[in-house]
């Protein structure tokens, strides 16, 4: 894990890092991190719904103390380079809805209309909150 790391911001955009770096970056962010990684760059990457659920489900292990840890997490799949599919948006929005992202952005991402919709609706009640989903 991050222990304890000053880094930022890491762009991984169009890297391959496919779901083993993504479970990778998963592990990384499990707790104890400390890290106050703010941005996430994951563009073009050919992570699936394994890999994003990897991911959404680190960000909601993240212990309660450790305010720091807020990922906006940047998801550009245009051109299908991360089929992510419903089932890692919407733990991605599950991760969202805990509070531990800040920017979800799915433009681009092939879904069912009733993900679709389902991700409209929560988007208008989750920016009161802060969360910005971005479809």
């Amino acid at each position: 894990s991050l222990e304890c790391c000053s880094l930022t911001e890491l762009n991984l955009g169009s890297n391959r890092i496919m779901d083993a770096g993504a479970l990778g970056l998963a592990a990384a962010l499990r707790p104890p991190t400390k890290c106050r990684l703010r941005r996430l760059g994951l563009r073009r990457n050919g992570i699936t719904e394994s890999g994003a659920t990897g991911i959404a489900r680190a960000l909601t292990a993240v212990a309660d103390n450790v305010s720091q840890t807020h990922v906006g997490l940047d998801i550009d799949l245009s051109r299908n380079r991360n089929p992510i599919g419903d089932g890692g948006a919407l733990e991605l929005l599950a991760a969202g809805a805990t509070g531990r992202l800040r920017v979800l952005v799915l433009e681009m991402v092939r879904l069912s209309a009733s993900v679709e919709s389902e991700l409209e609706q929560f988007s208008q009640v989750a920016q009161h909150r802060g969360f910005v989903p971005f479809l």
